[in-house]
């Protein structure tokens, strides 16, 4: 079974399901008025980098007794002309009020640069993930 199966249905939209968890997303690259809620792809790309990093975050701060919860993302990208693409993107993580020792705040790192989808996006965009301490 996919993990996704997405469908273009017309005046540059693409709905998208997870067959298995039922979840949905619409992505709506001209994002026409009157047709909901949508998200355009470029959004969505750097929406799930974010969720990704934030999730590896979580599991190395509780498996390094920290706590992650309110931690927050912010993803800017720059888009290149010609070829028109993604240039750069750069992820700024804000970890939540807690004292971090030097191992925990290592470790934190090495999750987030070690993020699924942040590592499946082409080396031709130069990628920056931040995280600021309190």
């Amino acid at each position: 079974m996919a993990d996704i199966v997405a469908r273009y249905v017309g005046n540059k939209r693409v709905e998208a399901e997870n067959p298995r968890s039922g979840g949905r997303l619409t992505f709506d690259q001209g994002k026409p008025d009157g047709l909901g809620e949508s998200y355009d792809p470029v959004e969505g790309l750097l929406g799930a980098f974010a969720g990704c990093t934030l999730t590896m975050i979580a599991y190395a701060a509780e498996a390094n007794g920290a706590d992650a919860k309110g931690a927050t993302a912010e993803c800017d990208c720059t888009m290149a002309e010609r070829p028109h693409r993604i240039a750069s993107i750069t992820l700024t993580i804000r970890m939540p009020q807690a004292e971090y020792t030097d191992s925990q705040k290592k470790v934190i790192q090495k999750y987030a640069d070690a993020c699924p989808v942040g590592l499946a996006l082409s080396d031709k965009i130069d990628k920056k993930v931040e995280i600021l301490w309190p």
